[in-house]
């Protein structure tokens, strides 16, 4: 009994706590950088380029990372021009149905930036692109972005928009009820 006694003395000495707690702190630090890389995925559910030479295209956002991001800026790329996407709230599509023989139009916008995504999160949203009228892309071919965040650079992606199984993170492609929902 003294024995063990004498032996937990000498392994909780003051020395060997505070060396345990820094190699817990160190490992949770490193664990949290990890988690937290900016692990972003985007899946095109469909597209439309209007008489006023707006490219809208329809994301699927999803959030792979444990910590929120902000996405600021998403640029679309043609023959290395970088195309930024707007800012500003305005209408991407107009559905019109009938309901109960009541006529409706149905508006959806696009969102203000920035696009605010929780932690393993996600976010169905309309991004509208003004290009300029000489511009005429060819939408069989895979299109290139450029995505902006507040964590990590800027980070190209190369998406085949008439293919919502396209996604920007192939590993981690996850198939959710979103696209479903939201397919034209």
């Amino acid at each position: 009994m003294h024995a063990i006694f004498n032996f937990m003395q000498e392994l909780f000495t003051r020395e060997n706590v505070t060396f345990a707690i820094a190699v817990f702190g160190a490992v949770g630090t490193a664990k949290s950088i990890f988690q937290s890389r900016k692990k972003v995925e985007f899946i095109p559910l469909g597209y439309t380029l209007n008489e006023d030479h707006d490219l809208i295209v329809h994301f699927e956002i999803i959030n792979h990372s444990t910590t929120a991001i902000s996405i600021v800026n998403i640029s679309y790329i043609y023959d290395g021009k970088h195309y930024s996407c707007s800012k500003e709230r305005a209408i991407a599509e107009s559905i019109y149905h009938e309901r109960r023989h009541v006529p409706a139009l149905k508006d959806f916008y696009t969102q203000p930036f920035p696009l605010q995504l929780v932690g393993l999160g996600g976010t169905s949203e309309y991004i509208r692109f003004e290009l300029p009228p000489e511009i005429h892309p060819d939408f069989s071919k895979p299109q290139t972005f450029q995505v902006s965040a507040n964590r990590g650079k800027a980070t190209e992606m190369t998406l085949l928009l008439s293919d919502s199984d396209s996604s920007s993170l192939h590993k981690f492609h996850i198939r959710t009820s979103i696209r479903s929902f939201f397919r034209k």
